[in-house]
């Protein structure tokens, strides 16, 4: 089945050949039409009109070939995981990693490994905390007991810093 597909840059321009997100220029068959209980249609919106105004962006990168049409899909560009098909956000990981005394800033992000994706967690210590296996264990077993097994991250590592944008 058919869409109208594009790959846009920030400023909503179609490029090619670079990473962009994808976008849907059309209506499309399977296009969801509004979110349950949520009548003023707000949510729906957000979700997926909220990054090129009347455009539908569905939180991907990809990279369309000017040569072929092909699409490569580079992952999700709203910080959603999808580690094994299991969907989460980084929201979920940062509400439990904030609740340690030990972590001063942390970041969690997904690494695509063939087909799949392992979660990855950087995590920046405060002054006086020490990061080394046993925290890593309290960690994961934490994030075990209040999410699920399928949310603890693949790999954690320290971190002497934690990128931000200004």
């Amino acid at each position: 089945m058919g869409m109208a597909v594009e790959c846009w840059d920030r400023n909503g321009k179609p490029v090619y050949d670079e990473s962009g997100e994808l976008v849907c220029t059309k209506p499309f068959p399977s296009m969801p039409t509004h979110f349950w209980n949520d009548d003023d249609s707000i949510r729906y919106q957000k979700s997926y009109f909220s990054v090129y105004s009347g455009v539908w962006a569905h939180g991907d990168f990809c990279k369309i070939s000017s040569r072929t049409g092909g699409i490569v899909m580079l992952g999700r560009s709203d910080g959603t995981l999808n580690p094994s098909g299991v969907r989460f956000g980084s929201a979920e990981i940062y509400n439990i990693i904030e609740k340690f005394d030990e972590v001063k800033d942390s970041l969690c992000v997904g690494q695509l490994v063939g087909f799949d994706e392992r979660v990855i967690l950087f995590i920046k210590m405060n002054h006086g905390y020490t990061f080394n296996d046993e925290f890593v264990k309290k960690v994961k077993m934490f994030i075990r007991g209040e999410l699920s097994a399928r949310h603890v991250p693949a790999i954690i590592l320290e971190t002497s810093d934690i990128p931000v944008r200004k």
